[in-house]
């Protein structure tokens, strides 16, 4: 629909004109040559009105109006070619020329000149009249009324006056008929279709007038709102994933044409509506982030970034999706975590920093990274030493560092966290046959660094990795930790000589 739709728009109007255009024409192309006709050189006249029809034609189909400049020039050198063929042809040693007639000649190619430039300039005022007219309608909202006048204009040869006013009535045009091809789209429910004809029906309607005119604040509202069910459907379509969660939803540039009604016509009556346009774009990507959290966090972090524009109502927009991004960014986050995507997930959850939802991210995280390091190359953790007692309904983790580097303990379980244990910086690396991580806390350094977690009992995954250091292998294990139990374990880095 829309390739059939674009290739009419392009197509000219200009048709051969009625027959009086036609007759208008032939008197204007002959009248420079009257004064051949009065000399009785009928050969000479025939040739000079030919060649000016012929020059009418070739400006017709080049589009002349377009260039005006270099046609009036060719029109200059022709008629200088006229004049010059004429006094040739008035010489005193010509042996058919009388005086009498010489003055009768002269005063002829005048009258015929000036009626030619007379043609010319009526024959404007005509096609300015009518686009003039064609204008009048369509700003008013009539395409209707329009189309025949822009058409009259493109279709009556006027290219050859070289006048602006079908060059113009064609762009007048197009706008009119993408127009119409959207208001029809709109009403048959195709929404990709209206959006595309009201694309072209801006972009063709400022070229005509400008971005000042209240009817370019109409075409720009149906522009945005068809944007809007574009988007509506595809997110809201059987079976159909919306774009990677990642993108975003087409805010930014519905915002742009929303914004521009308000900056370009803030008086019209579309201005006074783009508050509570925009109010629906968040309604919408609550709506998205029910089925989809990652698509609606995209779609609420564009509105967020309306704060710093001057579109009304925007700010407290603004202020109503930030209030709900953390919520739909710790389920995108939930939403990713559960998929198995842990970049994804990590990127959505460290944006909830505020809020109550904030905690929640916090915890979701530190499984995040446990479960991203048990999919990656960790080695495997060995249980904790069951070394005393803890009180009851708790359980106890005493975890040694025997190393140069910070550490990084993660446990996700009844409770999620994360500690860091710092350097010991009398430890060094331990150069073994094997490399585990991991050990008897008997077999610490009496320097060592040692940190104690009280935590809830039960199963626990966790992961010890160097703090900010990828040089470090991370380990990871599952834990099963009893009630009233202490338990303890050392680790130190050791490095392979094979």
């Amino acid at each position: 629909m829309l390739t059939t739709t674009t290739t009419t728009a392009l197509e000219s109007s200009s048709g051969l004109g009625p027959w009086y255009v036609w007759a208008a024409a032939l008197v204007i192309a002959a009248a420079p040559s009257a004064g051949f006709a009065a000399l009785g050189r009928r050969a000479a006249f025939v040739r000079s009105a030919l060649g000016t029809l012929a020059l009418f034609g070739l400006a017709v189909t080049l589009n002349a109006g377009t260039a005006p400049a270099v046609w009036t020039w060719l029109y200059g050198a022709w008629a200088a070619i006229l004049l010059f063929a004429l006094v040739r042809a008035l010489l005193p040693h010509h042996p058919r020329v009388t005086r009498p007639v010489r003055r009768r000649s002269l005063i002829a190619a005048g009258l015929g000149f000036a009626l030619a430039l007379g043609g010319l300039a009526g024959l404007r005022l005509t096609a300015s009249d009518a686009l003039e007219k064609a204008d009048a309608a369509q700003l008013a909202g009539d395409c209707a009324a329009a189309l025949p006048h822009y058409t009259r204009v493109e279709g009556e040869l006027n290219e050859f006056t070289l006048s602006p006013a079908p060059s113009a009535a064609r762009t007048g045009r197009f706008a009119c008929e993408q127009t119409l091809a959207g208001e029809s789209a709109v009403r048959s429910g195709d929404a990709e279709a209206a959006e595309h004809a009201y694309q072209y029906a801006v972009a063709d309607f400022e070229d005509r007038f400008g971005s000042g005119e209240p009817r370019l604040a109409a075409l720009r509202l149906a522009l945005g709102d068809a944007k809007v069910a574009v988007e509506r459907a595809r997110a809201t379509a059987s079976g159909d994933t919306p774009r990677a969660s990642w993108e975003s939803w087409g805010n930014d540039e519905i915002i742009r044409i929303y914004h521009s009604i308000v900056t370009d016509t803030p008086g019209s009556p579309q201005a006074e509506l783009v508050a509570a346009r925009i109010d629906v774009l968040r309604a919408d990507a609550l709506a998205t982030a029910a089925a989809h959290p990652c698509a609606g966090m995209g779609r609420l972090a564009d509105l967020v970034r309306l704060g710093d524009t001057k579109v009304p109502g925007a700010e407290a927009v603004a202020d109503r999706a930030r209030a709900d991004l953390p919520r739909v960014r710790y389920t995108c986050g939930r939403e990713r975590y559960d998929a198995g995507k842990y970049q994804e997930a990590r990127a959505a959850l460290k944006e909830v920093t505020t809020g109550p939802y904030a905690t929640k991210a916090a915890d979701l995280l530190i499984a995040v990274d446990v479960a991203d390091a048990r999919k990656g190359s960790a080695g495997a953790l060995p249980p904790p030493a069951a070394e005393g007692t803890a009180p009851a309904g708790t359980t106890e983790l005493v975890i040694t560092n025997d190393s140069d580097e910070r550490l990084e303990v993660l446990y996700a379980g009844p409770e999620n966290g994360t500690e860091t244990i710092a350097a010991c910086s009398t430890c060094a690396t331990r150069t073994l046959p094997t490399s585990p991580l991991g050990g008897l806390y008997g077999s610490c350094s009496l320097s060592a660094h040692e940190i104690t977690i009280r935590l809830k009992p039960g199963t626990y995954d966790v992961v010890v990795r160097g703090a900010g250091s990828s040089d470090v292998r991370p380990y990871t294990g599952k834990w099963s930790l009893k009630s009233g139990t202490s338990y303890a374990s050392c680790f130190f880095i050791s490095s392979s000589r094979f």
